[in-house]
């Protein structure tokens, strides 16, 4: 508790004390496999919002969005809940189902009751084995310009980033496309491996 308040007196909303269970949630993110619907929560003015869904997730393909307020997890509401608690209440076993409720913000509302209720839609999801695949490339048609697309930055990350940028490479990339659109973030040594690759020494 007192390892919590120290920090949340930083006022900072990146900065979070993680307890055992808490950094092995995170932990396994970060290395790449998880079971539950693959997507990115965190906390925003109170709100538990979608950072980013995972591509080729069962929480992509069920039309879950960046930005999406997740306000009841299986009939019970997020309000009041602490962010691993809500995560924790959607991952779960392969093949098993959560519902969800969410709702967009519409204009400066900033809560549920501020909200305009027609946003408001029920989402069930089946649970899936998460791998998620970090890194993604090709060739862009009739060019000389490379495209890779960086999901989230795990423990695979800039291995891949390196397999897949000398793939492009060979076949004769001049230029690069990095498309970081949705990324949630995730391990900062693996972006800057990546950089190292694209910026100056």
């Amino acid at each position: 508790g007192a390892a919590t308040g120290l920090v949340k007196a930083l006022d900072d909303p990146y900065s979070v004390y993680l307890d055992q269970q808490s950094f092995k949630d995170i932990s396994n993110v970060t290395e790449g496999f998880f079971g539950g619907i693959g997507v990115v929560v965190g906390k925003k003015e109170n709100n538990f919002v979608v950072v980013a869904p995972l591509e080729g997730t069962p929480g992509e393909k069920a039309g879950i969005k960046a930005g999406d307020k997740i306000v009841q997890v299986d009939g019970k509401k997020t309000a009041g809940m602490q962010l691993e608690d809500v995560v924790a209440m959607i991952r779960g076993t392969q093949g098993t189902e959560v519902e969800l409720i969410s709702f967009k913000l519409r204009g400066k509302a900033s809560s549920v009751s501020e909200a305009n209720k027609g946003n408001e839609r029920t989402v069930r999801v089946v649970r899936g084995d998460i791998k998620i695949k970090s890194v993604a490339g090709e060739m862009l048609p009739d060019s000389k310009i490379g495209y890779i697309r960086i999901a989230i930055f795990n423990e695979n990350t800039s291995g891949e980033f390196a397999k897949k940028y000398q793939e492009l490479e060979e076949q004769g990339m001049q230029a690069l496309l990095l498309d970081l659109r949705q990324n949630p973030g995730g391990i900062l040594g693996e972006s800057v491996r990546v950089a190292q690759y694209l910026v100056p020494k």
